[in-house]
């Protein structure tokens, strides 16, 4: 499996400050620049604000913060999680915009009623 090279961008959002994280093929994923956990590779990869992806990402967060996008095509590709985040990933990506949901009701969804907490 080849490893492609990650770029990084920092932007200073509506609700504080992020680092994204892409590759020449998919957004990777989207910190708080203060958050824990972030992977290393992610925090010394090569800054690159002007990066395809990274401006397209950055583009459509502005739109939506502005009230001008509901839905996102930045292809994503997030690294990691479990077989059980990845899906509650997806399960969140599924969220129709302006409408709200449990985690009672994601974890029904997902078929496992008695992870509430975990989703």
């Amino acid at each position: 499996m080849t490893t492609l090279a990650l770029a990084t961008a920092h932007w200073s959002s509506p609700i504080g400050p992020l680092l994204l994280v892409a590759d020449s093929q998919a957004l990777r994923g989207v910190w708080f620049t203060d958050q824990r956990g972030i992977a290393a590779q992610h925090l010394t990869a090569t800054a690159d604000a002007q990066h395809p992806l990274l401006l397209q990402a950055m583009q459509q967060l502005q739109a939506y913060f502005a009230g001008q996008r509901q839905v996102f095509d930045v292809p994503l590709a997030p690294e990691g999680g479990t077989p059980f985040q990845r899906a509650v990933w997806q399960a969140l990506a599924d969220i129709p915009y302006g409408t709200t949901t449990s985690y009672r009701a994601l974890a029904e969804r997902l078929g496992r009623p008695r992870a509430v907490r975990a989703v």
